[in-house]
């Protein structure tokens, strides 16, 4: 099950690269002696690709993405993806979301800033920031880091987002860097709480 709201297709397999890093994080299959292993390595993953291949995306893909994956039975939505524009469109679709029992985790953006980005600034979801690997925030003064996560007052939780190693096309795997790498570790997280007790609100 899946849909692009890109090409507005069932093939969600057109290009690949941030998507498929992000799900790796979360959901890769442990314990098979292959590459690596997801924070829930038993989740099932539910694809829908609202960005195209340079990770860019309209809010009004995002909120048809929200509604595609609220509507099917998604428990987590992991949105590593934002903006510095609000958007009614897509709030109501967070919104949406929320009320029908989803768990939506959200990059905080990586700005090194307290710039708010959306969706991670509205309030139903949980935005996630970066840390290195000595657990702190990241930012530039990290050797080979040209980023920073953004913080601020709408932060609800921070998880590892520097050099993260996971699934890329074609049977392969890549380092990569920023709050994108960071929300996916919460909603793998979910996943298994949720796994343990699927009542769970």
């Amino acid at each position: 099950m899946g849909w692009n709201f890109v090409s507005n297709n069932n093939n969600c397999q057109d290009d690949h690269g941030h998507g498929t890093v992000n799900a790796g994080i979360a959901g890769a299959r442990g314990n098979n002696s292959a590459g690596v292993s997801g924070v829930c390595h038993y989740c099932k993953i539910m694809t829908v690709k609202v960005l195209n291949s340079s990770n860019w995306g309209y809010y009004s893909w995002w909120a048809s993405g929200l509604q595609y994956a609220a509507d099917n039975g998604a428990r987590v939505i992991n949105m590593s993806m934002g903006g510095t524009d609000t958007s009614q469109t897509l709030e109501t679709a967070i919104n949406y979301a929320w009320s029908k029992g989803c768990i939506i985790t959200v990059s905080m953006g990586n700005s090194n800033d307290s710039t708010k980005n959306y969706p991670a600034g509205y309030d139903s979801v949980i935005a996630v920031g970066a840390t290195d690997n000595r657990d702190q925030r990241c930012n530039p003064n990290i050797p080979g880091c040209n980023w920073g996560s953004c913080y601020g007052s709408w932060i609800d939780v921070v998880a590892p987002g520097y050099w993260i190693y996971s699934t890329a096309w074609n049977n392969t795997y890549q380092y990569w860097s920023g709050t994108s790498m960071a929300a996916p570790f919460v909603a793998g997280l979910a996943g298994l709480i949720l796994a343990y007790n699927p009542t769970l609100t």
